[in-house]
Parts: C-alpha cells; structure tokens; sequence
C-alpha cells in the first residue's frame, strides 16, 4: 500500500525496484557514477517519499565507503549524520535556477569525489529530485564531458530520470544550463558585468500592475514605472533602475480582487553575463517563461505572449 502510494506521489520519475531485495525508491541512475532521487525523508513524509532508512540501507549496501550525497533543498535539511558517507548543501529555492556561481562549485566538488576513486558515486536530490537535481546533474554531465552539450545533457537526464521524457521542465533552469555550456566553452570567461534594466515590453499579458527584482539573496527593490499601451503591448519604462551584476529574477504580479494579495503570473531569471551585446535585448517567448510556459491551453497567456528586456551598459 505504501508503495503505491509513493509511486503515485513520484509522478513520473522512474523509480528503482527489485523485489528480491524489497527495494522501491524514487531513485535512478543517470550514468554508473551519477544518481538522482527524492528527498530522504523521516515522520510522516517518509510515508509518499523516500524513507531516509530505505535510501541508507540502499547506498550502504550498493556503494558502502563510496558514496557522497548532495542536498539542493533549501526549505528543509537534515542531520548529515544520518548518512555514513559525507554529506554537501548547495542548497537553492523550488522552481527556481541555482545561482550561477553555484552550478560550477557543484561540478567542482562532485569532480573532485569521484576522482578520488573509481568506485566513487554521487547521488543528488533535492525534494521531487527532478527539475532543481536534473539541473545540476546536467551541468556536471557536461562538465564531465559525459554530454556534448547542454542539449544533450539535458536529454540524458530526462531519458534516465523520467517515464515520458519530460525531465527538467521550468523555463529558467533550461537556461542556466545552456549558460554553464556557454561558459566551459568561453575562454576566459568572465561573469562580472553591470547592467541596469531600460524597459520590459509585454506582448499580449494580462495587465500587471508592478513588477519586482530580486538578486539570488533576497528582492532586490520593487519599482515604479510608467507603463504605455497599445491595443496589443505594453511597454513598461523603468524611469532610471539601479544596475546590477549577476543573477536577477523578475516577477509579474496580477492585483488580487478588491485590492487584497496581489498573484504572481510569471517570472524568469536572467544573469546579465549572457546579455547580448550587441543589441542589448533580451527576447523571451512564451516557452521560455517560467510559469507562462505551463499555460498551453492560453487560458492566461496567449501562444504569441512574449516580453523584451531592454538594458544598457552601466
């Protein structure tokens, strides 16, 4: 029954199981030496997730002395201790890109381990162990040289981890993956770029009525704007933003109903060492807008939706 009930809650993510040796985890392997799974979970969670015991017992007696445990979730950590094997946390919010800086630590550290012995494994979650594990595992698939490209990365993952093929799903973690490719394959690279917003031009959105930036630390500053509008596109104009280096996330906002909480409707990250420079303008459609993209009924967005982000140069 509790099986059932945690294959259910799984989704699509293929699970390992062998019966002659009762074991049913929300576990796969992308390569020999690479496995994702769900959060290890105790108490009640334990009950649709991964039980942490379960997973132990798995890693113990498949890779005893050799393995190494990478924790993405930030809402909820555990006692390191659990484990008899090392434990790391890179941890970074749900449906959401890692910091940029994140992804290469990551690879670095996960090299590294698995350098140390042929035997060596590393094995990533972090709560579903899909789209914040399928991200990082496709930059270490590249960094790796497992993969090609963040194409192929991305294909990898999904072929191993899914049912359907349907792996990492939200728009922006796409991104960062394709950034982290970009930049192994950029000599001397250089992440250190100041830049400030001019305008964001909404095509065919419903109206927002402000929108927010945040950095990867914490929101950034809420602005005010002026905001122009043609009977298909608006074109909201900054009125001078502060520049800023690095990740950056930006929010729309729908205004709840009789003034209460307003709603978030989309969102994407960016990070400004990817900005075109030669027109400074970024083109995001639809599909490449996180939370816009699921909407492939056009009940809030309509196919053609898509927004500009104009910048210049600090």
């Amino acid at each position: 029954m509790i099986n059932k009930l945690r294959t259910w809650v799984s989704e699509n993510r293929s699970r390992l199981i062998d019966d002659s040796s009762s074991t049913n985890l929300d576990l796969s392997y992308i390569t020999l030496r690479i496995i994702a799974m769900g959060f290890p979970s105790e108490g009640f969670e334990s009950l649709f997730r991964n039980a942490l015991c379960d997973v132990k017992r798995f890693l113990d007696s498949r890779h005893s002395g050799h393995y190494k445990v990478f924790n993405l979730r930030s809402e909820k950590l555990y006692d390191n201790e659990k484990f008899n094997a090392p434990v790391a946390n890179y941890p970074f919010d749900d449906h959401q890109s890692p910091p940029f800086d994140l992804l290469l630590k990551f690879c670095k550290e996960a090299s590294e381990w698995l350098e140390q012995d042929p035997d060596n494994v590393v094995v990533v979650h972090c709560k579903a162990g899909k789209g914040r594990t399928g991200t990082m595992i496709a930059a270490l698939l590249i960094y790796l040289e497992d993969a090609k490209d963040a194409d192929q990365a991305i294909e990898i993952y999904a072929a191993k981890r899914t049912l359907d093929g349907k792996g990492i799903t939200m728009p922006s973690q796409l991104r960062y993956i394709h950034y982290f490719d970009q930049m192994l394959k950029t000599p001397l690279f250089s992440d250190v770029r100041e830049l400030s917003i001019v305008s964001l031009t909404i095509n065919t959105i419903p109206r927002p009525y402000r929108y927010n930036v945040y950095t990867t630390a914490a929101k950034r500053y809420t602005t005010k704007c002026t905001i122009d509008r043609t009977f298909d596109r608006i074109i909201i104009n900054t009125l001078g933003i502060l520049s800023f280096s690095g990740d950056f996330k930006v929010v729309f906002y729908r205004q709840g109903l009789f003034g209460f909480k307003e709603t978030p409707i989309c969102h994407f990250w960016l990070h400004t060492a990817f900005v075109p420079t030669n027109n400074m303008i970024v083109h995001l459609k639809k599909q490449s807008i996180d939370k816009a993209s699921k909407d492939t009924m056009c009940h809030e967005f309509d196919a053609d939706f898509s927004i500009d982000i104009e910048f210049k140069q600090k």
